[in-house]
């Protein structure tokens, strides 16, 4: 087409362009549509597999959704998600430092803490766990003290995880949005986009499940139980 163009652009007036009718002009543009149909339906097929891994994430998250709020009790082994997410915490830091050890403590445990562990063996993964272990349940009893009944506890425990979940399921469909236009791109790299998307999916909900833990673990003990004027409790969390 262009080779034509150039070779008879000085013989057209633009004012008055004629009808190309030859049949070699259009089998070159039929083939050129199809060339572009073909290429939006496989982008489109594409879509669609990438967004597996997106429902299948949905469903498993809805799924935990629904348990939690329509189950009257709460199932939550809460010493296993705190002995998870202080283990990630100490694998984290292969070079863990008293300093390392009390901003996390004061960051995501209690604010009431006043000591300095110097003589805490830093390098043994049990100590650690269990000092973070023991500071945990001390700040846990605090708030268990406050609630009336075990429906006030349940509650208590429905919301942190509701929060926990919903924040990182906002991030992750955010992500994995970021993701598939990233994937995408790497197709002119000769590499497979779908095989690439769905290992990198599996990879990012792996950290939100850590990232989840460690959410659950924060809002759990740093949050802030409140009774106001009506005698209602109220949930404050940093």
């Amino acid at each position: 087409m262009q080779k034509y163009y150039k070779k008879r652009r000085r013989q057209t007036d633009p004012a008055h362009p004629k009808e190309i009718t030859t049949r070699k002009f259009r089998r070159a543009i039929a083939q050129a549509q199809e060339a572009s149909d073909s290429a939006d339906r496989q982008q489109r097929r594409k879509s669609l597999e990438m967004d597996e891994s997106a429902q299948i994430q949905r469903q498993l998250i809805i799924g935990e959704r629904n348990r939690l709020l329509y189950h009257q009790q709460v199932d939550l082994d809460l010493a296993a998600i705190l002995q998870a997410e202080f283990t990630r915490f100490f694998t984290t830091h292969p070079a863990l430092t008293v300093d390392q050890l009390v901003r996390y403590i004061l960051d995501n445990v209690t604010y009431q803490y006043f000591a300095r562990p110097t003589t805490l063996d830093l390098t043994d993964q049990t100590t650690v766990v269990d000092y973070l272990m023991n500071i945990a349940r001390t700040e846990l009893g605090r708030k268990q003290a406050t609630f009336a009944d075990t429906k006030e506890e349940n509650d208590f425990y429905r919301i942190v995880v509701l929060k926990a979940i919903d924040e990182c399921w906002v991030e992750e469909i955010d992500g994995l949005s970021q993701l598939q236009t990233i994937v995408t791109s790497r197709s002119t790299a000769q590499r497979n986009p779908l095989y690439e998307y769905h290992k990198e999916a599996l990879r990012s909900y792996n950290a939100m499940r850590h990232d989840l833990y460690h959410r659950i673990t924060r809002h759990l003990l740093m949050s802030t139980i409140d009774v106001n004027k009506k005698g209602e409790k109220q949930i404050y969390f940093v």
